[in-house]
This record gives C-alpha cells, structure tokens and sequence, in this order.
C-alpha cells in the first residue's frame, strides 16, 4: 500500500491512561484523531467529551471496532490492558489498518509456547508492514551515543527504571522491560537471553542474563507517588534523566553520573509517535519495526518464564 502524504485519520482504542497522552501526541504529530473507542459505551463517551475539551478537539466515540471503518479510520492507536493487544491488533490489521500499540505488543499469562509462537508468527504474516509498537527508549541510545561519546561493544549494561505505575511483582516486568530491551537492541545485541536470574517482591523486579557476551542487569520498581528515576549503565559509565519546568514547559536532560555534562533531549515518546504518523501517512512499511518488536516479546517472554 503506497499513498500521497496526508493527515493520517487515526482513532484511538483505550483513550483514558495513557491514551489521553496519545490522542494528545497524535494530535501534535499532525494526525486528525478522529475517535475514540473504549470499554462501555458510557465511559467511551464520557472520555471523549473529556478530551474534546481539553484539547479543543471534535472527536466521536466509536460503540464499536466496526464503526471506525465507516469513519475513514486509517490508524488505531492501541491502549487497553496488553491481555487484549493481540486481539485487537489482529482485527485492525486484518482489516488493512496501521497500528501503534503500547508496549508489550501482547501478553497473556496461560499461553503455551507453542501458542505463544504461533501469536507471534501470525501478527507478522497479518499485517507486519503496519505494526508499530511504542518502545520510545530505544532512541536514548543513540542520543548518549552521539553526544557523550560512547562506543560498542560494552561487557556490562545496566538499566534501573523507577515509574508512578501501580503494577506489583511480575506485572513490572511486563511493564517495564521492554524499554530496557528496546535499549539493548538499539546498541546491537542479539541472541536469546542466558543465565537468567529473577528477583520478583511487590513493588520490584530484578532480572540478571547474558545477551552474548554482555551482562545485563535490569531493576525496575512502579510507586504511584515516589520519585521517577531512569539510569543507565555502560561498563563504569552511567547517565540518568533529569527534568525540570521552565515557562511552563516540561525539559528533559541526559546526564552523566559524575561530570557536569548534560544535554537536553526531546521526548522519545513524542519522537516515536511523529514518526509513525509520518511514516504511516505516506504507507511505507513497518516490517522491520514490526520484527524488532516481536524480537524484544521474545526476549522477554524467555526472562519472564524462566524457572532459574
């Protein structure tokens, strides 16, 4: 599917959450967000008054996934829970949709593996030239590598991610690593995960592996009110996220732990999201996106049921 540059009509499935801050992203990468879609029909449209207001938008709240098609959607933007992502991401790309979805592109507990590869196999045969996935922390990598100098390969990478979340034991990891490994494939490692150790309590998961040759070690913990925190570790060098507000404006920073050297960066979020509506307005193809994607689902789905 080829097509002339346009403002890619786009809907939204699970606009509260986190799909408020997607209709807003959408909206600013220049995309016409046309609708949303939610659980009920009351909390679908409540939702879309809400967002009309706040964004100055005029957008519909679809009863149902068909209703889209009637409205000219080209693009749906997925934000339910991810026990829902493969059937949904299915049904948009069997009817010639482009898909953004949240991280992790699917999860659900009970799968076998067999089920699970088949999943995998049957996104990408579907549809995976239009299969995007929201894994923005891939692009700190190459913002560090540029700005502080920093070369591969590196022996030990280490990612400690902090959230207001309200997920508990393994849900974090299901949460949160596919940033990390997102990051991990930015700088080029591959293979399966190795010597896998877990540490799962309620408010934290620990994970140690060997990707190749590289440690990797991974802590993630979700507090609705503590402090955010998103460090990396390259060998003995280390970079964390600093923000402040200035004139109203929310500034993201990089930094590295012991120097005074910081740069400002722009929301990987905000980078992803432009990219996609530019990408999918012209039809170009997702595959290989699509293929990183179920790559990094692997990769975690081998960390989440190891048994070491």
């Amino acid at each position: 599917m080829h097509r002339t540059a346009n403002q890619l009509v786009t809907a939204v499935w699970g606009a509260s959450g986190i799909g408020r801050i997607h209709v807003r992203e959408f909206t600013r990468a220049g995309a016409r967000v046309a609708g949303i879609l939610g659980s009920t029909a009351d909390s679908t449209a409540r939702t879309t008054r809400c967002l009309n207001q706040e964004f100055g938008l005029n957008m519909v709240p679809f009863p149902d996934p068909q209703t889209m098609l009637a409205h000219g959607i080209q693009a749906v933007s997925i934000c339910t829970p991810w026990d829902l992502h493969y059937d949904q991401i299915l049904w948009c790309l069997k009817n010639g949709l482009y898909v953004f979805c949240e991280k992790p592109l699917f999860w659900n507990e009970g799968d076998s593996t067999s089920e699970f590869e088949r999943k995998c196999f049957h996104l990408l045969e579907q549809g995976g030239t239009r299969l995007g996935v929201n894994t923005a922390n891939a692009t700190l990598w190459d913002i560090i590598r540029k700005n502080f100098a920093l070369t591969v390969p590196f022996n030990i990478f280490s990612f400690d991610f902090i959230t207001n979340g309200a997920h508990s034991h393994g849900a974090i990891g299901i949460d949160l690593l596919p940033h990390g490994l997102s990051i991990a494939q930015a700088f080029g490692l591959n293979g399966t995960p190795k010597n896998i150790r877990n540490s799962i309590e309620k408010t934290h998961f620990r994970t140690h592996f060997f990707l190749g040759d590289t440690e990797c070690n991974f802590h993630f913990s979700q507090d609705p009110s503590g402090e955010k925190i998103l460090r990396l570790g390259f060998n003995d060098r280390y970079f964390i996220r600093e923000s402040d507000t200035s004139n109203g404006t929310f500034n993201a920073y990089i930094k590295e732990c012991g120097t005074e050297n910081r740069i400002q960066y722009q929301d990987p979020f905000t980078v992803y999201i432009s990219d996609f509506v530019s990408r999918a307005s012209i039809g170009s193809n997702f595959l290989a996106d699509a293929e990183r994607a179920i790559e990094n689902l692997k990769w975690m789905n081998t960390i989440l049921r190891s048994k070491l």
